[in-house]
């Protein structure tokens, strides 16, 4: 058991969700400032932890703060944490940021005033705290920092038996292109095969069911086989016919989803070719799809 208190900053759907799970974990929640004194209550109950009533008095009583405010609310959470400790003399606390899309360069200014600063991210969507804590016993972690912060972070995650990465700061950005596209364009995608199927006359409440096996044996591949392997459909087969036919419907059905089938397939040809089809069977299905075959 690590006998440290941790704080919060930010008492929202993922300030929550932390709190649950660490605390689960048998680590010590102290509690949660935030700008409302409601949510902040709020996050504490769920927690069995307390309501600060600014960060001064949060701070004072915890050994890492966790600043779990929406990104657009680091800079000035930053700047005045980095007022608070030129005014005091805590130089062993321990800031953490969980952005998915920030480094803990966006604490700099913490870290000038004398805190070890980081970053730990759960490669996760949150909803519901009581159903996101339990999804983070399965999450992966990436973390960078300052060696300090790594250390504490490390300690942390371990007590939580949890699996992680650590990244670098330049990575950041990068991976949390990674994340969205996984997440907010899988649903874009499953938005545009949908709409297909709905078009062709399949009722719209119905629509979901009836694809959901589809999408999990399609993720039960990825799983085991990886990516390339886990592809099945007319590209793999260079059925050229079948692709042509495809493009035709959506440009005479859903011609405002031209562009992006034809980018998907495309992108598709290049993960297979040489792989799952010949050099030769992509150049002809690439050809194919050439814009100007399709222009009017």
């Amino acid at each position: 058991m690590i006998f440290i208190n941790i704080g919060f900053i930010g008492a929202g759907k993922v300030g929550k969700s932390l709190g649950i799970y660490l605390k689960k974990h048998c680590l010590t929640v102290a509690g949660y400032y935030s700008r409302s004194f409601e949510s902040a209550n709020n996050a504490a109950n769920l927690t069995q932890s307390t309501a600060y009533i600014s960060p001064d008095e949060l701070t004072a009583g915890c050994d890492i703060i966790f600043i779990t405010v929406n990104d657009d609310a680091l800079p000035d959470v930053d700047a005045q944490i980095a007022a608070l400790l030129r005014r005091k003399t805590w130089r062993c606390k321990v800031w953490l940021h969980t952005s998915g899309a920030h480094s803990s360069e966006c604490l700099k200014n913490i870290k000038i005033a004398g805190g070890a600063v980081g970053s730990i991210h759960p490669l996760q969507s949150f909803s519901d705290p009581q159903i996101s804590a339990k999804f983070l016993e399965k999450t992966f972690f990436t973390i960078e920092g300052t060696a300090q912060a790594l250390l504490v972070i490390q300690e942390i995650l371990n007590a939580a038996d949890a699996d992680y990465g650590q990244i670098t700061v330049r990575q950041k950005a990068l991976y949390h292109t990674g994340a969205v596209v996984i997440s907010n364009y899988l649903v874009t995608l499953l938005d545009f095969g949908m709409q297909c199927i709905e078009t062709a006359g399949i009722d719209k409440k119905a629509v979901f069911s009836a694809v959901a096996p589809l999408i999990e044996g399609t993720l039960d591949n990825i799983k085991r086989y990886g990516t390339v392997k886990a592809l099945t459909g007319p590209i793999v087969r260079n059925d050229a016919g079948t692709v042509a036919a495809q493009y035709d419907s959506i440009k005479k059905y859903l011609p405002e989803k031209t562009e992006l089938y034809r980018i998907l397939t495309i992108a598709t040809i290049k993960m297979a070719e040489n792989k799952r089809i010949t050099l030769s069977g992509a150049q002809k299905l690439k050809c194919l799809l050439k814009k100007e075959n399709y222009d009017e």
